[in-house]
């Protein structure tokens, strides 16, 4: 027998979708079901108490089935829970869902999620929700989308939740058939496994879930090439960020911004010549451009903080480079001083610096690369080592902050104490300056043919 319609009347909800829609109305409250009405309701009850007391093997004549068991027992907690008796309510939810009835586990994944009757636990009431939605029960489906969408009770992911919005639809959900509709045409940008905004005239920017977690930053003593201002710390990223899959593009930059500052001109190279200003200023207009077209209230573009650089630099390595500790193949994952660097600009580097080239390796490029022209590291992320600086969003400290998502948001103290902190190397600099640990720092306001940026989308 399938379950009966959902009511209209609300009594409880899960997280709504305003975030996802903040220009619209959020969508009615999740409704659990209602019971079915009798002529006689107290004899109707009555008979629906007897059949949900029984036991699957009570009746020697007709052996009930689970199924129909599990569905008597959820009903008769939606007749208790309307007539104000939860304690009861609770009592059939819970011997419904031992049944495996989509009935309970949705009325009591309801409860969990309120936290009115029973403590609030969202994560239970997430599996409830998918035990209820895998059946093919459309409101389950709903709220399940609606957690997926809002990371409530489990980790965001849109993609999962559009998937449980379209069956719900399909079962003829208006909530959820409204939220499609409205979708149809908009970037969908709140961080998932991969995120894609559409910049017009075919340009589109790629980000990166990055996923929550632990990891030393910056240098041990004993590793090669290491400077004084990687003193390793512990660090922990409970704040969930999405990180450019590539520096950002020339493409990119005009489609935003409408001009184009680099010296080495290339719709596919990065950007580069750009200021640390003028880079948060990229992230401005583009959060902005974006908010119109579905990014939820409270998120924003911006650099990525030095401790969240790293972290999606590492991607869970502990190594000089996030492919090994080796530099011999380096010239596989960066664009950094080579055989191919060893040009008059890089004669006059060398001179001035006092450095020669890695004439072993030959990475193909003398000046910039378009971006993804090399290996990614294990998260999927290009260019991380070498090709151009990238602008972070801290103030440089000589010394490294650990400790829950940190950020240097005021001076350091020093000659460089004002100055922004880079990140990854570039097309000139030998192997160690390209090292997953490896620090710059520039002032603000400094432009040059070696700095550009990758952007990060964040929860304010």
């Amino acid at each position: 027998m399938p379950p009966p319609h959902a009511q209209t009347t609300p009594l409880t909800t899960v997280h709504t979708l305003s975030t996802l829609h903040p220009h619209r109305q959020p969508p009615p409250l999740i409704a659990p079901l209602s019971a079915p009405e009798t002529k006689d309701e107290e004899k109707g009850i009555f008979w629906l108490r007897s059949l949900a007391e029984m036991e699957p093997d009570d009746s020697d004549s007709e052996k009930i089935s689970s199924e129909r068991l599990g569905y008597s027992c959820g009903l008769l907690g939606v007749h208790y829970r309307e007539h104000g008796n939860m304690g009861e309510a609770v009592k059939w939810f819970e011997k419904s869902v031992a049944l495996g009835h989509p009935v309970g586990q949705y009325e009591l994944g309801c409860l969990y999620c309120s936290g009115e009757v029973v403590p609030e636990d969202k994560a239970k009431a997430v599996e409830l929700f998918r035990l209820a939605a895998e059946q093919g029960y459309s409101r389950a489906q709903y709220n399940l989308g609606c957690c997926l969408w809002n990371g409530e009770g489990v980790a965001q992911d849109t993609l999962e939740a559009k998937k449980w919005f379209e069956k719900a639809a399909a079962q003829g959900d208006e909530d959820a058939a409204e939220v499609l509709k409205e979708m149809e045409g908009k970037s969908t940008i709140v961080p998932f496994s991969a995120v894609t905004v559409d910049l017009g005239n075919g340009v589109k920017m790629n980000l990166v879930k990055i996923p929550d977690g632990a990891f030393t930053m910056g240098s041990p003593e004993s590793e090669a090439g290491r400077y004084n201002d990687e003193n390793q710390v512990r660090v922990s990223i409970t704040k969930l960020y999405a990180i450019g899959e590539t520096e950002v593009t020339q493409a990119q930059w005009e489609a935003v911004m409408g001009n184009n500052p680099s010296k080495f001109k290339g719709a596919n190279l990065p950007v580069e010549s750009v200021t640390w200003d003028e880079a948060m200023e990229f992230c401005r207009r583009l959060t902005e451009r974006e908010r119109k077209n579905g990014l939820p209230e409270g998120w924003k573009y911006t650099l990525p903080t030095e401790a969240q650089w790293e972290y999606a630099c590492r991607a869970g390595t502990t190594t000089r480079f996030s492919f090994g500790n080796s530099d011999k193949n380096l010239y596989q994952y960066a664009n950094f001083y080579d055989r191919s660097g060893d040009t008059k600009r890089g004669a006059s580097f060398r001179k001035a610096m006092g450095v020669e080239p890695d004439t072993s390796q030959d990475d193909g490029f003398a000046e910039t690369a378009p971006v993804g022209s090399f290996r990614p590291n294990a998260w999927g992320l290009y260019d991380m080592h070498g090709n151009v600086w990238e602008w972070c969003l801290d103030y440089y400290h000589s010394s490294l902050s650990g400790g829950a998502n940190p950020v240097r948001t005021s001076p350091g103290s020093g000659e460089y104490g004002s100055r922004r902190v880079l990140r990854g190397g570039c097309w000139i600099n030998l192997a160690e300056i390209c090292r997953s640990a490896s620090r710059g720092c520039e002032s603000r306001g400094i432009r040059s043919d070696v700095l550009g940026f990758r952007v990060a989308v964040v929860r304010e």
